[in-house]
């Protein structure tokens, strides 16, 4: 939330306090009850969004760049026993296309990373037998591998949509505020007004809530 955002929403739970701690002077007025959960829905859909509003991609980029990590690694581990056997039988364009350096890896795009990966795991399906048998590669190996690939290909370039995500959140939470000043400005603070001569307490109590402080 923006600094004018949350002044209001501590506004308004400043308001929702009040009226929930003196439930029993309003609640036989219908119109009073009404309005009232009508702010109790716009306060719960800042609460909502603000959590959304409040996210940063920092986590999500942390948790792709573990995944990448992990991806180079099996990756080269795999490459390194094709390209072994690459040698040993002169097989020249298998050994080509082999990367056995996590430090290259790790200068590819993320999307030529995907690609490598599912070339390498194509040409380890045609070897499979001679990897299991003769260089320790296990099927549980090359499937981990075919996993991990899966959940890294997702999340690629994924930082900016889920930054659009957070902005529109933002957007919407001004729905929801300016819903709420209206409910207070046009119908709550009119209801309030009998009060001033029937309970001075909860009105007074009232109209300190409905200050907004900077903070």
């Amino acid at each position: 939330m923006n600094k004018n955002q949350l002044k209001n929403y501590r506004m308004f739970l400043a308001v929702q306090n009040t009226f929930d701690h003196n439930n029993t002077t309003w609640s036989g007025n219908p119109k009073f009850t009404e309005t009232k959960k009508l702010l109790d829905i716009e306060i719960d859909g800042i609460e909502i969004l603000g959590e959304d509003a409040s996210k940063t991609t920092k986590g999500m980029t942390r948790d792709k760049n573990l995944i990448r990590n992990a991806l180079e690694k099996k990756l080269v581990a795999l490459a390194g026993a094709m390209s072994a056997h690459a040698s040993i039988t002169q097989n020249e364009t298998l050994k080509s296309i082999m990367i056995t350096s996590k430090a290259a890896l790790e200068n590819t795009k993320e999307t030529d990373i995907v690609v490598y990966g599912k070339t390498l795991v194509k040409q380890a399906g045609a070897i499979e037998k001679v990897l299991m048998t003769e260089y320790g590669v296990t099927t549980a190996e090359i499937e981990d591998i075919k996993t991990t690939i899966a959940e890294f290909q997702p999340l690629i370039g994924n930082a900016k949509p889920e930054q659009s995500a957070i902005n529109a959140a933002k957007r919407n939470i001004d729905d929801h505020v300016q819903q709420g000043k209206f409910l207070l400005k046009e119908i709550l603070d009119k209801l309030m007004i009998r009060y001033q001569f029937t309970d001075i307490t909860f009105f007074n109590e009232y109209q300190q809530s409905r200050t907004i402080v900077d903070a």
